[in-house]
């Protein structure tokens, strides 16, 4: 490799990393008002570590690795373990739980999406562990979200784990 080839693509790695902060930089932003509450609760109403997906730019992404489940009273938040990976991938997601809806989306695996609508935005985070869809089903509805979707009502009848 010649050192212009070097320099080119250091250019379009640092470029691609610096798209990726500030992509997680505007979603933070949005976010920081849920986040501050919920982290100043003292108590943590739910905690579990979950496999997740997530939406972007309409597509369903499956996220490596387990993310946190964490309900603080009637704010749930979905977010990585580690703060740098918050911080650089984004994966830090917060939900007001009475603006959000959830929904079981059946299947070889039960997952939970988790739709929020909040301040003209709608963010959507699919949960899903092993034998436990009942005990996150429970703790997003005890939160204060609604079950099913502003268009279609889901009633939910206990999923096969």
């Amino acid at each position: 490799m010649s050192a212009v080839e070097v320099f080119i693509l250091l250019g379009i790695l640092v470029l691609g990393f610096t798209v990726l902060c500030v992509m997680s930089w505007r979603s933070r932003r949005f976010e920081a008002p849920l986040r501050r509450v919920a982290r100043a609760r003292p108590v943590r109403t739910f905690g579990m570590s979950v496999d997740a997906r997530v939406s972007r730019q309409g597509m369903e992404l499956p996220v490596k690795g387990r993310l946190d489940l964490v309900v603080w009273g009637d704010i749930v938040e979905v977010s990585h373990p580690f703060v740098l990976a918050r911080f650089i991938f984004g994966q830090e997601y917060f939900f007001l739980a009475s603006e959000t809806t959830v929904k079981i989306i059946p299947g070889r695996r039960n997952w939970i999406l988790i739709e929020g609508h909040w301040r003209g935005r709608t963010t959507r985070v699919w949960v899903a562990r092993r034998d436990m869809t009942r005990e996150i089903w429970h703790a997003l509805i005890h939160a204060g979200a609604s079950p099913g979707g502003p268009s279609e009502p889901v009633t939910w009848a206990a999923p096969t784990d």
